[in-house]
């Protein structure tokens, strides 16, 4: 064939519409392969794509005087089409790697297999929603002005986030509360909103003392010794009192729904940090808000009723007040100035009456108050009168507490959780070290992001200094403390995601110096991809929760009712002894308890012939004693009880079950009856 003549024909054929009809038989062909591999009907999945396309075709032919003919411009059919290549480039990985499986090892699979953990990374399903995602965004790119183009993404992001609040939370929400901790603060809100302290009252305290053997066994965990037959808990009790609101308002499912109502807030508080403190576009400022909303660990502990978050939502609060930007004018900005300085003062009390470490906020956050840089008539009485509305409008805020602690403890400096023993210099770096690994774990793709904004807010001298000063004695505080777990310090997640939405923003306005084919209509597609691989990676490790979830203190609907039926199974003087359930038990049973395996401490638990002759002052009495074995540390109390008593089995219970390890699982656990031989 003439080599001119043949040059022609192949030109012709890569212009107009035979070009239009290879690129349409090459996804035909890609799509079919795709949905013949992950077993998706190929003809929704071709209609699927069809109806992502022909809007835009319509609104743009119709509207736009660059008009995207779906038929007739095939250079831009082309591009329209190109974010189905990362769907295509998944399908052909797992295909090459499913063959190499075959021929590695042929009696290992007849089909065609992609071998683990490459299963689970190349996954169709968010191949193809990144596909179609960024496929309706490089759309609206071509479609509408680019100064629309901020919008069209701060809508899509506010939307996943709103779809995702709805689909996920719901199901956090426990029937019940159990454990050591999130039971405490259930029941000391419990008390405020009922009897208006709160302490409770252990009636088999007394009997324990009539005995002469320690009283620990018949308290909660994690309360302390009766003071006037009244025992107060080692936490604070700030959480709780918003908790007992939350009860007065809507009855006991405001305990559950409070937590939830706080992530909500956090969420708004992070944009507000990103926005008001970061300086970040509205887009960037809700992807800071996204990434908090998808962290593990955030999610996590909006499921029980925990300190954590309110902590997170008032620290933050404090830091957007102290760092934010108070250049008024100078006949109004002193008055302004003086209501945030109160405003920073409530902030940072809450933060300490929820959790005490967040004292080590204040100095902090008063030295910021009083190096403001703006100079103003009188700025040392000035500064003088700002600093002394923090201190009254802090100490306004914890005076409850230091009442408190001086009716329970005997001082209102006096803390009862004893957990000073468990700080060493020793753990410092084997903490940090594990500290950074859950970090990493936790924000995983978002890391590198983090790297750049810290960077980038190091440049900004003041600001830097003044995260620093606010957060790192906490951090540094803690970093001691042998048994530190991540939720402790979850109030530098807002930060954090702060950070990384600012190494986001500055990596975007870097990419969108370069000149591309499509200049702004790339550099959107650009940034959008990046933004969606980031997400989709953090949304995937949240999908499992969709399908069941359990965490420490979290009681299933299932659980609550087995809880319930001991009202029903025991009569109401019967005394249950048990592990950390007890605490689920007197509140929704109402029966009374004991763990006569408690803390394994000399002196705090009981040996065989004491938890004998409490059996047996019990049994005396007239009221009979049952055995809920929800624990490893139930064993040789029921071994105890075998020389002299007959163990009859009730029932069996769906309750966690826990290990002297500290872990737990859920499993069906016995009851017995003790009776006297």
């Amino acid at each position: 064939m003439n080599p001119v003549r043949f040059t022609s024909v192949v030109k012709t054929f890569l212009t107009g519409r035979w070009q239009t009809l290879a690129v349409a038989l090459f996804h035909l062909f890609a799509l079919a392969l795709t949905a013949r591999l992950a077993h998706w009907p190929f003809l929704a999945v071709t209609a699927a794509l069809i109806a992502v396309i022909l809007p835009f075709t319509f609104y743009v032919s119709r509207f736009s005087s660059s008009s995207l003919h779906l038929v007739t411009l095939s250079p831009r059919l082309l591009v329209s089409l190109s974010p189905l290549l990362f769907l295509y480039t998944v399908t052909a990985l797992r295909l090459l790697l499913a063959l190499l499986a075959r021929v590695l090892c042929p009696a290992c699979s007849t089909s065609l297999t992609v071998p683990k953990p490459f299963a689970s990374w190349l996954s169709f399903e968010w191949a193809a929603i990144f596909s179609l995602v960024d496929l309706i965004a490089l759309q609206a790119a071509q479609t509408f002005p680019a100064s629309h183009h901020a919008r069209l993404s701060t809508f899509a992001l506010t939307t996943l986030a709103v779809l995702w609040i709805i689909a996920l939370f719901p199901r956090l929400i426990p029937a019940g509360i159990t454990g050591a901790d999130p039971f405490a603060y259930v029941q000391m809100a419990v008390d405020l909103a009922t009897r208006g302290a709160p302490t409770h009252s252990f009636p088999l305290a007394d009997l324990a003392g009539r005995l002469n053997i320690p009283i620990y066994p018949t308290l909660f965990v994690g309360y302390t010794i009766p003071n006037n037959g009244e025992a107060a808990t080692v936490w604070p009790p700030g959480f709780s009192a918003l908790l007992a609101l939350a009860f007065k308002l809507f009855g006991e499912l405001g305990l559950y729904l409070l937590n939830p109502a706080l992530a909500c807030l956090c969420l708004f508080a992070t944009f507000l940090l990103a926005r008001r403190i970061f300086n970040l576009p509205t887009f960037y400022a809700l992807l800071a808000s996204l990434l908090l909303l998808t962290s593990q660990e955030q999610t996590v502990r909006l499921s029980i009723p925990l300190a954590d978050l309110a902590v997170q939502l008032f620290t933050t609060l404090a830091i957007i007040i102290a760092l934010r930007d108070w250049r008024l004018d100078a006949s109004r900005g002193d008055l302004k100035l003086g209501f945030w300085a109160l405003g920073l003062g409530i902030f940072s009390g809450l933060a300490f009456v929820t959790r005490y470490t967040q004292l080590l906020l204040a100095p902090g956050l008063l030295f910021l108050l009083a190096t403001d840089q703006r100079n103003t008539p009188h700025r040392i009485r000035k500064t003088i009168i700002h600093c002394s509305l923090f201190i009254v409008s802090f100490l306004i805020i914890a005076l409850p507490d230091f009442y408190y602690r001086a009716l329970a403890f005997g001082s209102p400096f006096a803390f009862a959780s004893g957990e000073l023993a468990q700080f060493s210099a020793a753990d410092v770096l084997p903490v940090t070290l594990r500290l950074l690994a859950e970090l990493t774990a936790d924000f995983n793709l978002a890391v590198p992001f983090i790297l750049v904004g810290a960077i980038y807010l190091a440049k900004n001298r003041r600001l830097a200094l003044g995260l620093a000063l606010a957060l790192g004695p906490i951090v540094l505080f803690h970093l001691p403390y042998h048994y530190l777990k991540l939720r402790d310090l979850l109030f530098l997640f807002p930060t954090l995601c702060a950070l990384a939405a600012l190494g986001l923003h500055r990596l975007a306005a870097y990419v969108s110096r370069f000149k591309f084919d499509a200049s702004r209509q790339t550099s959107f597609f650009i940034v959008h991809c990046s933004l969606f691989i980031l997400l989709a990676f953090r949304w995937n490790a949240q999908l499992p929760l969709l399908n069941g979830f359990y965490t420490y203190g979290f009681l299933s609907g299932e659980q609550r009712a087995h809880l319930n039926s001991l009202a029903d199974l025991t009569p109401p003087n019967a005394v249950i002894a048990g592990s950390l359930n007890t605490g689920a038990v007197s509140l929704y049973a109402g029966r009374q308890t004991v763990r006569p395996g408690h803390l394994l401490q000399p002196g705090r638990t009981w040996t065989d012939s004491e938890w004998r002759s409490f059996v047996a002052a019990l049994h005396a009495d007239g009221r009979p004693v049952y055995l809920l074995m929800d624990s490893e540390e139930m064993i040789d109390p029921a071994n105890a009880l075998v020389s002299c008593c007959r163990l009859s089995p009730i029932a069996e219970l769906y309750l966690p079950y826990y290990y002297r390890s500290g872990a737990a699982t859920n499993e069906i656990v016995p009851l017995y009856r003790v009776d006297f031989k």
